[in-house]
């Protein structure tokens, strides 16, 4: 397209042809720098899937708009502002439509079931860049709108700029003037802040991994005598105790890796992980032989939970297992070294030199574990 922005006196005008798209639209990021929000979970706006997608990134007094969505028509993101002076203008609506494989944009307000193109002179948008693909199913653009201070009902821009909405993502037919009823293909049900990636993310919720019962209901290892499990502090913690003739592990660690659990039986060390892929928590079972990790199955462990918190500095996992793995064809006997290791990963790959969190080790048994007050070690 390639063609100026037309506006007069900084007011938006209705419809205009943006400039070609320079920059690609991806989910990268969403969460950690960008607010993201889309029709269905894991929306792929590259258009390999059929979805609507859009993101806000609030940037120095710039808020920076992504729309995709796989249709022949328009995509459209409204936002209604729930504070004044914003609120008083009602659902503001930027869509971004295909005229003949032609991308053009326009703003518009919402009234009910029907968008009524309209100047929003509150409004100052410097860039539009917008593309239709060849086969007309596609649509993307990327707005750049000025944060200043009087559509904010303020003297000045805060630090921390909060810009609170209710979003919904449209879409619609067009002939590539006019704009058929839109459909919501997502709507918040509730406020989000534009200029807070985290604004839909729900907070992560820890399990409740104590030093309650250490010494007297269970057997505890840690890496320091004052390790904070709320992850307020650097250390590494783990817990054992028999229920039922199962083992009942705990394990937490401030780490962005992994966090794992070696017990060595008999010249064999098997290790328990509990690792960070991308900000989702996995667990794996290993073998390690010298500084090397290999996956291993080891079919005694019955279930486990995971959760990796804190912008992925803190990771914690509980697991149950029965007191024999089966890792000897010799006879079974339930004494075990503990250590606590971490490492990083490469997505579900292990580091292959693990750091060990502590230099004192505890021994298992069973009959040890029957009184934990004798034998609770914190290194």
């Amino acid at each position: 397209m390639g063609h100026s922005i037309q506006r007069t006196g900084g007011l938006m005008m209705l419809h205009f042809l943006p400039y070609d798209l320079q920059a690609n639209i991806t989910n990268t990021a969403c969460g950690i720098t960008k607010l993201c929000v889309s029709s269905v979970a894991n929306c792929n706006p590259t258009g390999n899937s059929s979805c609507f997608f859009a993101s806000t990134q609030y940037n120095n007094g710039m808020l920076t708009v992504e729309m995709s969505g796989t249709t022949s028509g328009y995509v459209a993101l409204g936002l209604t502002p729930t504070v004044s002076p914003l609120s008083q203008i009602g659902t503001i609506v930027f869509v971004c439509g295909n005229n003949n494989t032609n991308v053009f944009f326009e703003t518009a307000t919402q009234n009910g079931s029907v968008l009524n193109p309209a100047n929003v002179s509150i409004i100052n948008i410097p860039t539009v860049q917008g593309s239709v693909t060849s086969n007309q199913t596609l649509i993307q653009c990327i707005i750049n709108i000025t944060v200043s201070p009087n559509i904010l009902g303020l003297p000045s821009l805060p630090a921390n700029v909060q810009l609170p909405v209710n979003l919904s993502i449209l879409n619609g037919s067009t002939n590539g003037t006019s704009l058929g009823i839109p459909t919501t293909v997502f709507n918040s049900n509730g406020t989000l802040d534009l200029a807070n990636p985290k604004s839909n993310v729900s907070p992560t919720v820890l399990f409740n991994i104590t030093r309650t019962g250490c010494g007297s209901t269970k057997l505890c290892v840690s890496s320091e005598t004052t390790c904070n499990l709320t992850g307020n502090s650097s250390c590494f913690f783990s817990s054992v105790q028999v229920k039922n003739q199962t083992l009942s592990f705990e394990l937490s660690g401030t780490t962005t890796g992994y966090v794992a659990l070696g017990l060595i039986k008999q010249n064999s060390t098997f290790v328990f992980v509990c690792g960070n892929n991308s900000n989702s928590f996995f667990f794996q079972t290993a073998t390690q032989n010298n500084t090397n990790l290999t996956s291993a199955n080891v079919t005694t462990v019955h279930n486990f939970q995971g959760v990796v918190a804190q912008n992925q500095t803190l990771i914690q996992c509980i697991f149950n297992t029965s007191t024999s793995f089966n890792i000897s064809t010799k006879a079974v006997d339930t004494m075990y070294q503990v250590i606590i290791m971490n490492g990083t990963t490469n997505g579900e790959f292990l580091q292959t030199c693990p750091t060990y969190s502590h230099s004192i080790v505890a021994y298992i048994t069973t009959s040890l574990l029957k009184n934990p007050i004798k034998n609770n070690i914190i290194s």
